[in-house]
This record gives C-alpha cells, structure tokens and sequence, in this order.
C-alpha cells in the first residue's frame, strides 16, 4: 500500500470516528483520488439536506483542508439560497478554496455570458 493510500485509509478512519460523535444515522465513506486536489472524501448519509449540511459543517471544521462532500438520501428540506449559503459557509471552515481548472480565463466567461 502506498502512502497516499495509508493516508487515505487513516483520514477515512478519522472521518468515521468523528461522524460517530456527531450522529447515529448510517452513512458510508469513500474516497476518490482526484489529481488538482488530492483524495475527496465523500459521506453519503440517510439524513434530510438540512442535517446533514450541519454535520458536514462539523464535521469540516475539525478537517481543515480536506476536502468533504456529503450527498444525503432524505428530503432536500432548505431552498437554493439557504444551499447556497451553508455550502459556501462549509467551504469557509475547512479553508477549501476554488481551483480554476487550467487554461480558465474569467475575463473571456464574462464576456461571453455578457449581452450586447
């Protein structure tokens, strides 16, 4: 096993322990390996969006630069704009940033979207 892998099982492991403080709803972790950012960790959980937005805001609070993203089976209980917000909150907490992806040029997007 490689390192990457021994940190991908370990953060995994973490990730779990910490979900089994915060909630007894099931859930299931995995792990896929992207090149620009690193292993996103991804938490599928038996919860309405509302819930399980809160958990994942604790949950990327105490995970720092680790990207995690939470899908949850239940009901979609907030409107866009309160979606909207949390995200944007759980990406303030766990210091995760925007990457452009190569070759990205926002001045050329806007001119495009712009209406003459």
């Amino acid at each position: 096993m490689s390192l990457s892998e021994v940190e991908k099982e370990h953060i995994s492991r973490e990730i779990a322990q910490e979900l089994r403080k915060l909630t007894r709803l099931p859930y299931k972790i995995e792990a896929e390996y992207e090149p620009d950012w690193g292993y996103i960790y991804y938490v599928t959980i038996d919860a309405n969006a509302s819930e399980a937005l809160e958990i994942n805001l604790r949950l990327q609070e105490e995970f720092k630069e680790v990207p995690i993203i939470f899908e949850w089976t239940g009901e979609t209980d907030v409107s866009e704009e309160e979606l909207a917000e949390k995200l944007a909150e759980i990406l303030l907490k766990g210091g995760i940033k925007a990457k452009l992806a190569p070759g990205f040029s926002a001045v050329k997007a806007v001119e495009g979207n712009r209406e003459d």
